[in-house]
């Protein structure tokens, strides 16, 4: 859990935002888009980049 959390912390700030909302505020793409005035895709791409980010920085500690 620790790997997971210092991963996380290590994210862009925009990034990590994103996902945050998406994964903890369960708050749909749309929804994230509109409330932080971006398009739809510029929040699919914070998504696929904080996965990337985080499977990455597991498989490295791993």
């Amino acid at each position: 859990m620790e790997r997971l959390q210092a991963a996380f912390a290590s994210m862009p700030a925009p990034t990590r935002d994103v996902f945050a909302m998406h994964r903890f505020d369960d708050l749909p793409y749309d929804r994230i888009a509109l409330r932080l005035g971006i398009e739809v895709d510029e929040v699919e791409a914070h998504i696929a980049a904080a996965l990337i980010h985080l499977c990455r920085a597991l498989d490295e500690d791993g």
